[in-house]
């Protein structure tokens, strides 16, 4: 898709001892770095960079902390965040469209997968499914309300805002 670019150039990278792989269990990471890329305006930010710096990996290296998949906590502790000129703020489900209105994009947990929420220009919601090639009923696109999400994706169990540090 083009709206990752770096998602084919990274995707088979291996960064977990359990063989995990950027297209396998790297979803958080992915949202992530489209958060902070587009908050921080560096486009040098990409799911690999953010899977190094969070996990303190080198290039070939892997981690062995865990399955490959990020937690939560990695995705919203200023220990690991701050580095990008960001700050995250555990929401409820009920936040998400007012973090939205604000200006500021969400992560959001659905069942086994993270995705981006940003507002459009129309006041819908845009998903940026970090795998967007789920067919014709799933993936990146507009949405008119977090239960319209839901009703695609299945319940949001997690989200944080995001904003510029």
């Amino acid at each position: 898709s083009t709206l990752f670019p770096y998602t084919t150039l990274f995707r088979s990278i291996t960064y977990d001892t359990s063989g995990a792989t950027l297209c396998s269990s790297a979803c958080g990471y992915t949202s992530l770095a489209m958060v902070a890329s587009g908050l921080s305006g560096n486009s040098n930010i990409n799911p690999y960079s953010v899977i190094q710096d969070i996990r303190g990996i080198r290039n070939g290296g892997k981690t062995s902390r865990g399955y490959g998949a990020a937690s939560t906590s990695e995705l919203t502790s200023s220990k690991y965040i701050s580095r990008y000129g960001i700050r995250a703020i555990s929401i409820t489900k009920g936040g998400i469209k007012s973090a939205l209105e604000s200006g500021m994009p969400v992560i959001a947990l659905v069942p086994g997968h993270y995705i981006t929420l940003s507002k459009s220009s129309n006041g819908n919601i845009v998903v940026l499914d970090p795998f967007a090639n789920w067919g014709d009923s799933r993936g990146s696109g507009e949405y008119s309300s977090v239960s319209h999400i839901e009703r695609v994706y299945g319940s949001i169990s997690w989200a944080a805002a995001y904003r510029e540090a």
